[in-house]
């Protein structure tokens, strides 16, 4: 499928089968994986959160086939401005950075080291969505056996997410500070 044509598609109101679809489209190679990728970060914000809606159906499902593409991915996920493509972001780097799944991929984990900053820059910035904020936390938290100060910075980010955060933020926080204690 072109590119004019995914756009399109993309412009419509996508639902989960379409998006499903595309995905499917995807791993099949009848569209380009680097299309997807790179319309994450086109300038119409809703084509590029519907691109990264379809990018994170298709890391999930079609995870060896991502991984081809995994540098892009990685160097994308600190630029990304628009918050609903971090949403969609954070979700598959919560996939990348499970450590079982790291060992398994025999991923290193110093090619997180942007995309940690990142995560920590969207958890601690009140504008951030509260949906990437409790993405950003099991990022973080996940990537921490790998830095001996994450895990100092983040207990005290959590701690300020119990006092000022959402349920769904206070509930993740306290979640994660039990896993730390």
């Amino acid at each position: 499928m072109k590119l004019i044509e995914i756009q399109e598609k993309l412009k419509s109101r996508l639902n989960f089968d379409g998006m499903v679809e595309l995905a499917h489209l995807t791993a099949h190679g009848k569209i380009k994986y680097e299309d997807i990728l790179n319309l994450c970060d086109y300038q119409d914000q809703q084509i590029a959160f519907r691109a990264s809606w379809v990018l994170d159906f298709f890391a999930h499902a079609n995870t060896d086939m991502f991984l081809t593409q995994l540098s892009r991915f990685l160097k994308l996920y600190p630029n990304v401005s628009n918050q609903s493509v971090q949403r969609n972001f954070t979700k598959i780097m919560m996939l990348l950075t499970e450590k079982k799944f790291m060992r398994m991929q025999q991923l290193e984990h110093t090619i997180f080291d942007d995309c940690l900053t990142a995560s920590f820059d969207w958890l601690i910035n009140p504008k951030t969505p509260i949906a990437v904020q409790a993405n950003a936390i099991d990022v973080v938290f996940q990537l921490s056996p790998y830095h001996d100060w994450v895990l100092d910075e983040l207990k005290v980010i959590l701690q300020q997410k119990l006092v000022s955060g959402s349920a769904a933020l206070t509930s993740r926080a306290k979640k994660v500070l039990k896993q730390i204690s």
